[in-house]
């Protein structure tokens, strides 16, 4: 159910949208120059303090960092329901209150605040409409947090494969940082600080650029365009007195569009194992890939991840699997045993909608279901846009995907549900590496409050071997404890 409400109070300069529990609340204020700022308090705790609004764009007639005039709000009420085949819950409740604030320039041109509250969380978003191209160049949006702030916060690096350390906000010195952010404020509130409908522009990381409590938003290339509209992504605040609101949220997806798929009863989740991990040549021999499909079996697990293009190849692609003879046998033998065959390549392969084209084709004829699409490993525009296109044209075939040496995820499941994982963490992979450092316990107890929180990891859990390059600290106990635990 949707009203709608139109106000107009022009001559209001705070504006002010609450939750349906009247928890969380957002104010939007303009100062005397015409400067809008926002600040978020929940649970009767000041989260945001007065932050400013805004961003560059190339026309100066879209200038919208000062001289704004308040012309009116559109208001309605968000009750929606909606099921996916992964994730926390089994039915979605996407229940908000939602208020359209719209401004106008010194020139006349408007820009739209969508503001959104949920009982646990707000998010904002920018709108801007002009005929022919839009030019973003930086993203004005500040995040100034309170005194007292201790912040786990992952050194932003494109693959976002590090840790998350415990840190005051105001001793992290300039640089760049990466999301989900999770904050607990004056001891008090619990927030986690991300971005969400990311789509075909680029994704956002965060920077701080002193040691003050204040962080802002940094693209990953220089400017970009769109085409007649700019919706930003949401700026994204998970709220909660304590870490199970943060942990049981599903803000992220309730911010996306409706799913894509209409029909998902061939998307099938589950438990795979993963030859690779426990030796790089795995794949080339049907022998070697049989006795984990017979363990799969035995497990009842779903699925195999056969990497398909290693065939004659440790880590990267080769094209000898087009040419190897024994794949449809590898396939039939998995399916005989009820398990299914999930397939593996690079971007490099795939980022033209002819490469796409020819291995989603020859996945189709081999009998496999799925495919790990890897070394992305950026936010860009075109990275981005390319995710978009994987997905959907995956989707019409009935493909699964997931995403490696990648980013992180932004709810686009709710849109494609058959997407399954994006990796974008420091995971068991590790261990393998030598030289890395491989992840702690501690790092795998922050996870679940940090990265999986947003979606789906593919970290690899439960791996056993101890390597003399590079010995692990977990427990047997402790691995097989991950399979509940991440999601």
């Amino acid at each position: 159910m949707v009203v709608v409400i139109l106000i107009n109070l022009s001559c209001t300069n705070t504006l002010t949208l609450k939750s349906p529990d009247e928890n969380n609340r957002i104010t939007l204020e303009l100062d005397d120059n015409g400067c809008l700022y926002y600040s978020i308090i929940s649970s009767g705790v000041k989260a945001i303090e007065n932050s400013l609004m805004g961003m560059d764009l190339a026309d100066s007639l879209l200038d919208f960092n000062s001289g704004l005039e308040f012309v009116k709000v559109e208001k309605r009420r968000i009750e929606e329901t909606y099921t996916l085949p992964t994730g926390k819950k089994s039915i979605y409740v996407n229940n908000a209150n939602e208020s359209v604030f719209i401004f106008k320039n010194r020139h006349d041109k408007f820009i739209h605040v969508v503001s959104r509250a949920y009982n646990d969380g707000i998010a904002f978003r920018y709108i801007v409409q002009n005929p022919g191209e839009i030019i973003i160049q930086k993203e004005n949006t500040h995040f100034l947090f309170p005194q007292n702030t201790v912040s786990w916060i992952m050194d932003y690096t494109a693959h976002y494969e590090s840790f998350f350390p415990k840190r005051m906000l105001d001793s992290i010195g300039a640089k760049a940082l990466s999301y989900p952010a999770l904050m607990h404020i004056n001891n008090k509130l619990w927030m986690l600080l991300t971005e969400a409908s990311v789509y075909d522009q680029p994704a956002t990381h965060l920077k701080k650029k002193d040691t003050a409590n204040k962080l802002t938003i940094k693209l990953p290339q220089d400017e970009y365009s769109v085409t007649s509209k700019w919706e930003s992504p949401w700026r994204t605040f998970i709220l909660g007195t304590n870490l199970g609101t943060i942990v049981e949220s599903v803000l992220v997806e309730n911010l996306n569009p409706p799913s894509r798929i209409s029909d998902m009863s061939w998307i099938e989740p589950g438990v795979a194992v993963f030859p690779w991990w426990g030796n790089y040549m795995a794949n080339s021999y049907i022998d070697t890939l049989k006795m984990y499909v017979d363990l799969a079996a035995e497990m009842n697990w779903k699925w195999i991840e056969f990497d398909v293009s290693l065939v004659g190849s440790p880590f990267r692609t080769s094209k000898l699997w087009e040419t190897t003879e024994w794949l449809p046998d590898l396939t039939a033998y998995a399916n005989s045993k009820g398990v299914n065959v999930y397939g593996w390549d690079e971007i490099e392969i795939l980022k033209t909608a002819k490469g796409r084209e020819h291995i989603y084709g020859k996945y189709l004829e081999l009998g496999i279901k799925g495919i790990k699409i890897d070394y992305i490993n950026s936010d860009e525009q075109y990275a981005m846009q390319f995710r978009t296109d994987a997905m959907h044209e995956a989707g019409k075939k009935k493909l699964m995907v997931s995403f490696h040496g990648e980013t992180l995820p932004r709810g686009q499941r709710r849109t494609y549900p058959n997407v399954m994982t994006l990796e974008g963490v420091l995971g068991a992979e590790y261990y393998t590496l030598r030289g890395r450092k491989a992840p702690t316990a501690e790092h795998n107890c922050t996870l679940p409050f940090t990265r999986n929180v947003v979606g789906s990891i593919d970290y690899t859990p439960v791996t056993f071997t101890i390597r003399s390059e590079n010995p692990r600290e977990t427990t047997y106990a402790h691995e097989l404890a991950l399979s509940v635990i991440f999601e």
